[in-house]
């Protein structure tokens, strides 16, 4: 089921994560990359080249077998790679790219002592994972430079869970990123990259301590649903024009937006139902509900069941901004609400809304 089911008024790039049929567009030639496994210490290593390579990582029973696909080969080498990780305790798998548009997709049971880490670098790549992953530290996911698809689920972190559109090596790239069923038992942490455009789902992500999201420079977009914080859940957007969806958290203590100078659309749902006709829940605020937007014309519209703890914050500064709570939030439960005109929407907003509830009600399997 496609995310985007009305034509935009803005112009995006197209969302691409909405099943796990992802368009390869690499499948259409035939790759010529090779892509070394080998070992560092206790650590599994899986480097590319300069060339675009696809590479699957399938485990089961402790064994994991890597497969070039399209052409790529394995340590120079037509047939899988297998290591057993019942015979020897490694702690991390780590994935170095490098250029070339590659495909990295993980599958299967997958369980190691400490670090998943996957880097594909420059290049418009692809990073997709669904199975069952454990790993007792870190996980973290980067993209690199250029136009990056990253769909991950599944994922269970020990420590801290970190998807990076980008990486500190190439801070730029327009990306597509979705996480869903995924855990981790400190920090998750989102950053979207420096692209013109950036697509991001959470989807069933719980967080043992803070959940935070980054965006970028460009116009962003955040679907945030059925997730759990058992702190603080944080979006900061950038300076384009932003749109925010919330539909079915749980926060242990604060939920704060952040909006930049541009034109954002802030919509919490707590009346949706899902594509299955399940109710996607309520959102659940254990403290403070505040939102923070810049000086655009902004939109805000709280519809459904919203449990604020605590007190809810709104401050708008500069523009044209309006704000519509009356069927999402009691006049009670606001402490601030600084700088609204609360006028009638304008047309093209409520089509922004729409938008927003639709994507919020796709179940991510």
């Amino acid at each position: 089921m496609p995310l985007n089911l009305f034509r935009r008024l803005r112009p995006r790039r197209r969302a691409v994560f909405g099943n796990r049929g992802v368009e390869n567009l690499e499948s259409r030639t035939l790759l010529s990359g090779n892509v070394n496994v080998g070992f560092d210490g206790d650590d599994i290593r899986v480097i590319g080249n300069a060339d675009g390579n696809e590479i699957e990582v399938s485990g089961a029973g402790g064994i994991l077998t890597f497969t070039g696909v399209n052409g790529t080969t394995i340590n120079h080498g037509s047939t899988p790679f297998q290591i057993d990780t019942n015979a020897t305790e490694y702690r991390d798998l780590r994935f170095a790219m490098l250029g070339g548009n590659d495909i990295v997709n993980l599958s299967g049971e997958i369980s190691l002592s400490r670090r998943l880490i996957i880097y594909t670098h420059g290049g418009n790549d692809q990073i997709l994972a669904s199975g069952n992953f454990h790993f007792g530290e870190d996980i973290m996911v980067a993209g690199g430079a250029n136009d990056d698809t990253i769909d991950v689920r599944d994922l269970n972190a020990g420590d801290k869970l970190i998807v990076n559109g980008d990486d500190n090596l190439a801070p730029h790239g327009s990306d597509d990123i979705l996480v869903a069923n995924s855990t981790s038992v400190r920090d998750t942490k989102l950053f979207t990259g420096l692209g013109l455009t950036n697509n991001v789902t959470l989807n069933d992500v719980q967080s043992g301590e803070d959940l935070r999201a980054w965006g970028s420079s460009g116009d962003d977009r955040f679907i945030v649903s059925q997730s759990t914080s058992a702190r603080d859940l944080v979006i900061t957007a950038g300076a384009g024009q932003n749109d925010i969806g919330i539909a079915g958290v749980t926060v242990g203590r604060d939920l704060k937006i952040f909006g930049g100078p541009g034109n954002d659309v802030v919509g919490l749902f707590g009346d949706l139902v899902n594509n299955q006709m399940q109710p996607v829940g309520a959102n659940n605020i254990e403290r403070n509900l505040g939102v923070f937007l810049g000086a655009g014309d902004d939109d805000v519209r709280m519809t459904g069941e919203n449990n604020v703890g605590g007190a809810a914050y709104f401050f708008a500064f500069g523009g044209d901004d309006r704000i519509d709570r009356n069927n999402g939030l009691g006049d009670d439960d606001v402490a601030a609400e600084v700088e609204f005109e609360n006028e009638v929407n304008h047309p093209e907003v409520e089509v922004e809304f729409e938008h927003l509830e639709m994507e919020l009600e796709i179940e991510h399997d």
